[in-house]
């Protein structure tokens, strides 16, 4: 049903056809067209001018003509011409093998702000449930992905009473991400098979996950402590379970956006989406946004459509045309990612990623990492346009404390390390 053999595809071929076939294509071209269409509706508006001022001229010396049509005023006015556009460009656009008029340049996905979920709306939906001092108090100092786990395990208990039951059906009841108990056998497996088959280095690797288990779980556990009388839960659930199971999928699935409507956001569709680091980024909508600029991936955005995210098709800068059957892939833009963040947080480790990699220090600062509190304004987050990238600080905070005791054990050994890399260099030197 979703058109590929995973993920989202195409369901026809008339999208393909039109990117070969259909015009105008290039940013070149459409800047012609539009000139001319431009230039057609000036002279169009020219005429209709030239042709009131006739009929004018007419009144003025035949006043006779203007009394006689006093009452059929209604009758006697022109008929409104149509625009110019809606011909020409469905004359241009349809092929004889397309069943739909589609341009090179149209966009594959549209997902408006208003069928996201943000924190401006699980504020807004959590407030019915919870008390004005619980809200005041707690939920609105939380990080965004906090708050998205509480309304989503919430909305999920609802079953198909929530407005967002759609977008939660999808949800798989097992997620995807190394923090769920139920994926410690796989997990395990998993690395074992990234250092046999793939050779990615997992030194280490069990004993981060473990402790980003465990830290995932105390936050499960405190949200439930907190929060149990007032959130819904499915039957057969209990409320630890559906936190577990909604802090994975937000760890997993959130996708970072610009401040003014959500640094972390849900987008259903985008979401369905697998990644490709050769693919477009997800795109959001400033709203100011127009056709002239050849990089511009939105046509004539306006400021109602801020906060939208978009997806087209393209690979290594340049538009792919998809068949049937073919998948639409995105790159999910976290270039700071480590192996093990991929495999933490998403799941999986890409390609690109598979070979040697090593820790940094995490660009949060000490008094901010490890916290529910959002009260740290001070810090500054670059998001970029993209999805995920280091717009997800709130799921990386459950891994501060293992790269605190990592930079504490080489601050240790530092001076002998140092002695010992500089005998190692005297050694080589002389070799030479």
């Amino acid at each position: 049903p979703s058109g590929a053999a995973r993920g989202i595809g195409m369901v026809s071929d008339s999208y393909t056809k039109c990117q070969r076939n259909c015009f105008p294509g290039t940013a070149m071209e459409r800047e012609e067209e539009e000139m001319v269409e431009r230039k057609r509706i000036q002279e169009l508006r020219d005429q209709q001018m030239a042709e009131q001022e006739i009929m004018d001229e007419m009144k003025r010396q035949f006043p006779e003509l203007s009394s006689d049509n006093a009452e059929g005023d209604e009758d006697s006015t022109l008929p409104p011409r149509p625009s110019p556009s809606s011909t020409q460009l469905k004359a241009e656009n349809q092929t004889a093998s397309t069943t739909k008029t589609y341009s090179q340049h149209e966009l594959l996905l549209h997902i408006p702000l208003e069928a996201q979920i943000t924190r401006s709306t699980a504020l807004e939906m959590l407030k019915n449930i919870l008390p004005e001092e619980v809200m005041k108090n707690q939920i609105a100092v939380l990080d965004d992905a906090f708050v998205l786990t509480i309304l989503l395990a919430h909305e999920r208990g609802l079953g198909d009473g929530s407005r967002f039951w759609p977008y939660i059906a999808t949800l798989p009841p097992r997620p995807t991400c190394a923090l769920h108990p139920a994926s410690r056998q796989s997990v395990v497996d998993v690395v074992t098979a990234l250092s046999v088959e793939m050779g990615t280095d997992v030194v280490g690797w069990p004993n981060e996950i473990s402790k980003a288990s465990e830290v995932a779980e105390r936050i499960v556990s405190t949200l439930s402590n907190q929060y149990k009388i007032f959130l819904a839960t499915p039957p057969g659930i209990n409320l630890i379970d559906s936190l577990r199971w909604a802090l994975c999928h937000v760890a997993s699935r959130a996708i970072g956006g610009r401040e003014a409507h959500g640094r972390l956001r849900l987008v259903p569709m985008l979401d369905l989406i697998n990644h490709d680091e050769a693919a477009d980024k997800f795109h959001e909508v400033v709203g100011n946004e127009t056709s002239n600029d050849p990089d511009s991936f939105a046509l004539h955005a306006e400021e109602s459509d801020a906060g939208a995210f978009i997806v087209r098709s393209r690979r290594h800068g340049r538009s792919k045309p998809l068949k049937k059957g073919q998948e639409l892939m995105a790159n999910y833009n976290v270039p700071k990612y480590s192996p093990l963040d991929w495999f933490i947080n998403m799941g999986f480790v890409p390609p690109e990623r598979t070979g040697k990699w090593t820790m940094l220090e995490s660009g949060l600062p000490p008094n901010y990492r490890g916290g529910f509190s959002r009260k740290n304004t001070g810090v500054t987050h670059d998001f970029g346009v993209g999805a995920f990238g280091s717009g997800k600080p709130e799921i990386q905070v459950i891994r501060q404390h293992t790269t605190q005791s990592s930079t504490q054990q080489q601050q240790q050994q530092s001076p002998q390390v140092q002695q010992s890399q500089q005998q190692i260099q005297q050694q080589q030197t002389c070799q030479r």
